[in-house]
């Protein structure tokens, strides 16, 4: 007995709307690819050339740390590094180094150096 299909293969339907997904998704992960590692090499070219930093150390103060010395304290040094500000100072011989933390204005620290 035949029947209607005897001489066609049976084979997996067509695969049109699969293989656009699969290059759609391939494009996708090139062009993401791409994004993230010319942001990378645009960040690491361009350490220091942060134009808010330049804006912020040449306008106004934007905080303030009120902070107490010893009587007849002199300041030696002071250096910021991120949000942190080092102040090194002097009383009678004897040095001593205050953190402050100056997004909160408040001290973080102090650091006391006996002779």
């Amino acid at each position: 007995m035949e029947t209607a299909n005897d001489g066609e293969a049976e084979g997996p339907p067509p695969a049109k709307g699969l293989k656009f997904a699969v290059y759609t998704m391939g494009i996708l992960l090139v062009v993401g690819f791409i994004i993230v590692f010319s942001t990378i090499i645009y960040r690491t070219v361009n350490i220091g050339n942060d134009p808010e930093a330049a804006t912020a150390a040449s306008g106004p103060a934007q905080w303030t740390i009120e902070a107490a010395l010893p009587e007849g304290a002199r300041i030696i040094e002071m250096q910021q590094q991120g949000d942190r500000l080092a102040v090194r100072y002097s009383t009678g011989g004897e040095e001593a180094i205050m953190v402050f933390d100056i997004k909160r204005g408040h001290q973080l620290g102090r650091i006391d150096f006996s002779k």
